[in-house]
């Protein structure tokens, strides 16, 4: 039972876990309540004891509840292993599993990222950050067929979504244009204009502003 926590027989690619201390401590708790009961032989002893069991279980009671919060779920997990460890890919990888689940595919990468900058050949953030970005490329792909299809059947007139796509999947020219045609129509409209300025911005440029005043005459 103490081998697999003793470091000399590896299990896995972590050398501690809790789980390890489950069986050997069982030795150690029977020995603890055989020594207890030796030694309260007398009354006062076994107030003493009792006493002292109740405010132990009690303490243990509230370090379980503090515990059980870490294990709330995998983020909550992983999450306190980063803040308490230094180093620790396992954790990026396995919260960055945790965050692509959930949609939240940019903080995935950011976390796959981490793993591999401090252990570059863990074959499981190599595999997770290539299915993300698998799944990214796919989802723009998608995206931009949508927009096509949307702009071809109401061209100028589509819902905003798929023009961002546009512009989200690097045809910020084609963007461009069709917030242009939306703003011919609809001059106040604020997405499009919004989307307008960031299809702008992203190819490097900017509308020109019409002077109001004159130049000075020579």
């Amino acid at each position: 039972m103490l081998l697999p926590v003793s470091g000399i027989v590896q299990t896995g690619i972590q050398s501690m876990a809790d789980r390890y201390s489950y069986l050997p401590m069982l030795g150690i708790q029977i020995a603890v309540i055989w020594s207890a009961r030796e030694w309260m032989t007398s009354r006062s002893a076994r107030e003493i004891g009792t006493v002292a069991a109740i405010a132990i279980l009690a303490g243990l009671a509230v370090r379980s509840w503090d515990q059980i919060g870490i294990w709330k779920n995998t983020f909550t997990l992983f999450d306190h292993a980063l803040a308490v460890t230094d180093g620790n890919y396992m954790a990026y990888n396995n919260r960055g599993v945790f965050f692509e689940d959930g949609g939240r595919f940019q903080e995935a990468e950011a976390d796959f990222r981490k793993a591999l900058t401090i252990k570059p050949d863990f074959d499981d953030a190599n595999g997770n950050l290539g299915h993300l970005l698998d799944k990214q490329a796919i989802r723009r792909k998608a995206l931009c067929i949508s927009a096509g299809r949307s702009l071809q059947t109401r061209p100028g007139r589509g819902p905003p979504r798929p023009r961002e796509a546009l512009s989200d999947s690097g045809q910020v020219d084609q963007a461009i244009d069709e917030f242009k045609r939306v703003l011919a129509r609809d001059p106040q409209n604020a997405d499009a204009l919004n989307n307008y300025g960031v299809s702008l911005a992203m190819k490097g440029s900017s509308p020109r502003r019409r002077s109001t005043s004159r130049p000075p005459s020579a």
